[in-house]
This record gives C-alpha cells, structure tokens and sequence, in this order.
C-alpha cells in the first residue's frame, strides 16, 4: 500500500472534534468516524457525493463506512451563530486485485 500524501491540516477548533481510526485501507474494509461537537445548531455527516441538508446526525456520535473507493468524508456544523465550519477526512482505498468485477447486474421478476 502507497502512502498517500498529507491533506493540509484543518484549523483546530474546540467545539468540533472529527477523526477517522485510519485513513488507508484495502477494499472491503471499515473506517469508524466519531464526531464530538458542543454549542452548535446542526450537525451532518456525510460522504463525497451525497446532500448534507439529508444526513443530520447527532452531535456526539460515531459512524462505520465501507469506502467502495478513495473518497473524502465529510462533517458540517452549524455554530449557534449560524457559521458553518466543514471538516472533511479523505479515505485512501487500495483495490484488491482478486476482487471480482461486475460488470453488468440486473434484476428481472419472475413472468417478465
């Protein structure tokens, strides 16, 4: 596994607390996120790709993902001030080799 290189490290703030146990792995295995924010309005947890304003969490919790490819993960706090402070974690995925390729999958009911 390559090692990939540093993001640039995000301003430390006291009210916003978001870690990954690892940021490198091989396909198929889990990352474990866990937040820990205070004095906020709103809190989102939320991958690359998908709407924040439809992932609402609670403000202390914790989250296994299983990355299908090197992506970034996301956590959006609202302040009670209404600013927003986005942390955001990049996921490194190695594609294992032996894995199998779909590449067609299809679904057709029983008399169609």
């Amino acid at each position: 596994m390559t090692t990939p290189t540093p993001r640039p490290t995000q301003t430390p703030s006291p009210q916003v607390s978001f870690v990954a146990d690892r940021t490198s792995i091989n396909a198929g295995q889990a990352v474990v996120f866990t937040w820990n924010t205070s004095d906020v309005r709103e809190v989102y947890f939320f991958s690359e790709g998908q709407n924040w304003w439809e992932n609402g969490v609670a403000g202390v919790a914790s989250r296994t993902e299983y990355p299908p490819r090197t992506m970034s993960y996301f956590l959006r706090v609202v302040r009670r001030d209404n600013t927003v402070d986005q942390r955001e974690i990049r996921i490194y995925v190695t594609a294992q080799p032996e894995a199998p390729q779909i590449s067609l999958f299809s679904v057709v009911p029983s008399g169609e």
